[in-house]
């Protein structure tokens, strides 16, 4: 009997043309801007969709209203410097990708999850908690930038 396979193709990398806002260029942006206070915080909650060198909107969720009429302004004015021929609209709707903040949480979790899985093959570890029947409190794992 002979066994055969198919070799299914994967899915590649959404490619993002050069030009346009994607929620990583996003996000590079904020994270590596020289933004601060609440039109940081607004930029972070925020998705920016469309041309860099043209028409683009700022997503900004209903929730986030009085920060948004508070910092949008401000927020406005840092990416005007750096992408003068931007035309920058406002939109209060639902973000149709993840925002800086959830990219950020969720690279978070992943990072915990990853160091959990170390701290917990590490073989001083599992023999420690063998020898005092110990368990790893996952809250007391951690990570990232509050060491």
């Amino acid at each position: 009997m002979t066994h055969t396979a198919t070799i299914l193709p994967f899915n590649k990398a959404p490619i993002v043309a050069e030009g346009l806002w994607s929620p990583q260029r996003w996000f590079d942006w904020v994270t590596n801007g020289k933004l601060t206070g609440m039109a940081l915080n607004l930029a972070k909650h925020a998705l920016l969709q469309g041309q860099q060198q043209g028409t683009a909107v700022l997503e900004v969720s209903p929730r986030y209203d009085v920060l948004a009429h508070q910092s949008y302004e401000t927020l406005k004015s840092c990416l005007l410097q750096d992408y003068p021929q931007l035309e920058l609209q406002l939109a209060m709707v639902e973000p149709i990708a993840e925002t800086p903040a959830q990219i950020e949480e969720r690279r978070l979790i992943e990072l915990k999850q990853r160091a959990e899985v170390a701290f917990l093959a590490d073989p001083i570890v599992q023999n420690l908690m063998k020898t005092f029947n110990a368990q790893l409190i996952s809250e007391s794992l951690i990570v990232g930038e509050k060491r």
